[in-house]
């Protein structure tokens, strides 16, 4: 993480916990995620000012996750920006907005309004480094509630949510005070999904499909909760790196028993929840249409085409070549009319597929 300095591994980093009476504690990064994450994602260990281990609950873990919705490296500054990177000239536009925010100079701007009105692509690049600071916030808003919404998964599905924090960064690029929103999560040992596609030597074939149907399976019991996850990606799913160990040197691998346990959906920020006045149906098509069960397992089928069979002339089997084939659950796809219900019947008939009887 070069371009963030406050962010190298052995720099400390203050970290104020709301939940705890804005008590101050010193996380020092021992690894920073760079490879396939856009918020600073850090290992840490963490320290009260004793200088004694923090323990939440029953628990004192000698290392954990902090990550960092941090405003300088948002979806919405690659998207808004020719130039992405943090610039001096940014830095010292936003000092003085904020400056003149805080002095009543200026009035706080309604950024979702600005965005339906297209008044914002007239920003200053002083407002909009307020908008990119806006939109952290709504990121690290939108995780924390995946979180408390999904508390039923933690520490089996998704990691296990210790805190909300905010994170006292010194950096000459964040106006004096301002804090980075944050949340302290588990570590768990682990590679991606993408990473677990790229070992060399691969998998065992029996394991690759194990693996692959605990990843569908993963995202389905999520929907179970009403979720729609925006952010479905090989990356963003962990597969447990002591389980793959234990598949590995078993020569006849417990996967029944580990069934709906080897994989984690991680960066919750792009997850929404069904709206208590969301028509069941406006649902079921936005589900239907973002495919977040059909994304992975199409994308595990092309990782297996590529890392275990070679090239495309010596693939006889387009679907996995035998490893291990998708089938479509059709689970979101709710007929409004007749001719709906007769296109999806003679889909499903032509495709071999099964109506969808739960998690299975």
């Amino acid at each position: 993480m070069a371009k963030f300095p406050e962010y190298e591994v052995g720099k400390p980093i203050k970290i104020v916990i709301p939940d705890r009476g804005d008590a101050v504690y010193t996380a020092t990064v021992e690894n920073a995620f760079t490879l396939f994450t856009m918020s600073p994602v850090l290992l840490v260990s963490l320290k009260t000012q004793n200088r004694t281990p923090a323990s939440f609950g029953n628990e004192t873990p000698a290392l954990m996750i902090l990550k960092l919705h941090d405003r300088r490296v948002t979806l919405e500054r690659e998207h808004f920006l020719d130039e992405p990177e943090y610039k001096e000239e940014e830095k010292r536009a936003y000092r003085a907005y904020v400056s003149r925010i805080r002095s009543g100079e200026l009035q706080h701007i309604d950024f979702a309004d600005a965005l339906k009105t297209y008044a914002i692509y007239d920003f200053t690049p002083a407002r909009m480094e307020g908008y990119f600071n806006h939109q952290a916030h709504q990121y690290h808003e939108a995780e924390l509630t995946a979180y408390r919404r999904l508390e039923e998964l933690q520490g089996t599905l998704i990691p296990r949510l210790y805190t909300s924090v905010q994170a006292l960064v010194e950096s000459e690029y964040l106006e004096e005070g301002e804090a980075v929103p944050g949340l302290l999560i588990e570590y768990i040992p682990s590679v991606t999904l993408r990473q677990f596609f790229a070992t060399n030597p691969p998998y065992r074939p029996e394991v690759v499909a194990h693996i692959c149907e605990d990843a569908v399976r993963l995202i389905h019991r999520v929907s179970d909760f009403e979720a729609l996850n925006r952010d479905v990606r090989l990356d963003n799913i962990l597969v447990r790196q002591s389980i793959l160990s234990l598949f590995q040197e078993s020569p006849t691998p417990p996967f029944e028993e580990y069934k709906g346990k080897t994989c984690v959906a991680i960066d919750l920020s792009h997850v929404r929840f069904r709206r208590e006045d969301e028509e069941y149906l406006d649902w079921m098509d936005e589900k239907g249409e973002q495919g977040e069960a059909d994304n992975i397992g199409v994308n595990c089928e092309r990782q297996i085409r590529e890392s275990y069979l070679g090239p495309k002339d010596l693939v006889k089997d387009k679907f996995g070549g035998g490893v291990w084939r998708y089938k479509q659950t059709m689970r979101f796809y709710v007929p409004r009319n007749e001719e709906e219900e007769e296109e999806i019947k003679t889909f499903m008939e032509k495709n071999k597929l099964e109506p969808w009887v739960g998690p299975h």
